[in-house]
């Protein structure tokens, strides 16, 4: 039976590339036209230990310069599942996938793929070796430099605050230079990810009033795609949104196939769709309740790209604390310096301070796709740098109790927060409720008895496919901390923040 036949009748995906196995022996051409065409429809190319993919293998350059013709041709999407065949079809061979991205560095239209790659390869590579300096580690780096100087960003000045001299360990010169190199690769990659279609951008920020009233405007979003480093709510606006029925159509498709690539690709692009309204949504019903509010708006560091993830988080949190109580931003404490406190909130007569601050992930992991849980370490020191740096390392009574809220979700992305462990006895599972390793942190910071200023710490989490998007724990200080919220009162926050349990 040919290939073609198959195709017709939508015969077995396995046989499907066993012929095409047999054929590339004798009519490469033939077969790379037809992952071509699979690519370009965001099917997966072949599938994992079937016999194409083990030819393959054995001879990619002819499928490796057929992604080299696709590239900044079809949209991002196109562009980042080339990036992950090329890491498929070159997990053996690094040296040439950065000879790839050597070769191509100078076009533009590359600069996603080159980015992505390099951004894996040189993850890789510090894994491998912190402190070492490969060839192919020195050409990655260069490569980054090379890029930020197309984007007029100076490498050093960008990367300045990334001093990791205080060790003497030999050789930190050269992981702290892999780091800087990734941090530009994740300033320009994901801090300005490319808006595919403008149009859509537009019509959709269009149907959000409320969101172009807190950034003053659509003109303020727009030029920050024509300075090629969008603001995250292009990112999250610029998705289009599922067409009516088209849900309902896509589950419908997925139901009536058993092939498991098409399976996949289905529920990418549902998932993908879902998500883009889920998030649309969300961004638009908090502008709602913060504007509503009346609560002032930093429209200067919203703006900010580089700043834009922390104010949305702090209007995230307001907005969600504005059902419940009544709120003033930006409050000054006496005794603590210039530096403003986020808020102050009050329920009746009782009021605590609020602090909030986001929990960046370690740099070395911050190509990671997808969601992450931040180290607790990470966690533990953003608390101690609040305590010195804004709580005057507990020296000073605020006369009131202090809430400190840390945000630990990539952007757009969510996690629940992992509080459940399982263990296996007489062959039955059985589930142990653990302490979190957010919980061990912030644990590790109350046992400082400077910390007693703090009152409590919340850690939350972004889950938009849950009926209350907040997921979290509220951690109160164990150690007579110098001020204690009233039962109610935290009771009250608890519940405006995530709900019921």
């Amino acid at each position: 039976m040919s290939v073609e036949t198959l195709e017709l009748n939508e015969g077995s995906s396995d046989l499907m590339d066993d012929g095409l196995a047999i054929i590339y022996k004798h009519d490469k051409h033939f077969v790379v036209e037809k992952l071509r065409n699979r690519l370009l429809a965001h099917e997966p190319l072949y599938h994992w230990n079937s016999r194409l993919y083990e030819i393959v293998g054995k001879d990619p350059l002819p499928i490796i310069n057929m992604l080299k013709q696709e590239i900044g041709r079809n949209g991002v999407s196109i562009d980042f599942k080339i990036v992950y065949e090329l890491d498929d079809l070159l997990k053996h061979d690094r040296s040439t996938w950065v000879g790839l991205c050597q070769e191509w560095v100078s076009d533009p239209c590359r600069e996603y793929v080159i980015l992505h790659s390099i951004g894996i390869l040189l993850k890789e590579m510090v894994d491998k070796d912190q402190y070492g300096m490969s060839e192919e580690k020195r050409n990655c780096i260069s490569m980054v430099r090379d890029i930020s100087q197309r984007h007029a960003l100076d490498f050093e000045k960008e990367t300045s605050h990334i001093n990791l001299r205080r060790s003497q360990h030999p050789g930190l010169a050269n992981k702290e230079e892999a780091f800087k190199a990734l941090f530009m690769v994740k300033k320009i990659l994901f801090w300005g990810e490319p808006v595919d279609d403008l149009a859509t951008l537009e019509d959709n920020l269009r149907r959000a009033p409320f969101i172009l009233k807190l950034v003053g405007g659509l003109d303020n979003l727009l030029k920050t795609v024509r300075s090629k480093r969008p603001h995250v709510l292009c990112n999250i606006f610029g998705g289009r949104r599922p067409a009516d029925g088209e849900l309902k159509s896509l589950e419908n498709e997925l139901d009536s196939t058993s092939d498991w690539g098409k399976q996949f690709w289905i529920t990418y692009k549902h998932d993908r769709l879902l998500d883009n309204q889920f998030s649309q949504d969300y961004w638009e019903l908090i502008a709602k309740k913060y504007i509503e509010a009346k609560m002032d708006v930093k429209r200067e560091k919203l703006l900010d790209v580089d700043n834009a993830f922390n104010i949305l988080s702090e209007i995230e949190v307001f907005a969600h604390l504005s059902k419940s109580f009544e709120i003033k931003r930006d409050v000054m404490v006496e005794g603590f310096g210039k530096k403003r406190l986020e808020g102050r909130i009050r329920l009746n007569d009782e009021t605590s301070l609020i602090e909030i601050a986001t929990v960046n992930e370690a740099l070395e992991n911050s190509l990671a796709i997808g969601v992450f849980t931040p180290t607790p370490p990470k966690i533990e020191d953003k608390l101690r740098d609040k305590l010195s740096c804004q709580f005057c390392q507990g020296t000073v009574d605020p006369k009131e109790p202090l809430i400190v809220v840390l945000h630990c979700s990539r952007f757009k992305f969510s996690h629940k927060i992992p509080r459940v462990e399982t263990t296996v006895v007489d062959e039955k599972f059985v589930f142990e409720d653990m302490p979190s390793k957010e919980e061990d942190a912030v644990m590790r910071f109350f046992s400082n008895d400077a910390a007693r200023v703090v009152s409590a710490v919340i850690i939350y989490y972004r889950d938009l496919s849950n009926n209350h998007p907040l997921v979290g724990i509220t951690l109160p200080n164990p150690n007579s901390p110098l001020h204690i919220p009233s039962e109610e009162f935290m009771n009250r926050l608890k519940m405006t923040l995530f709900g019921n349990p």
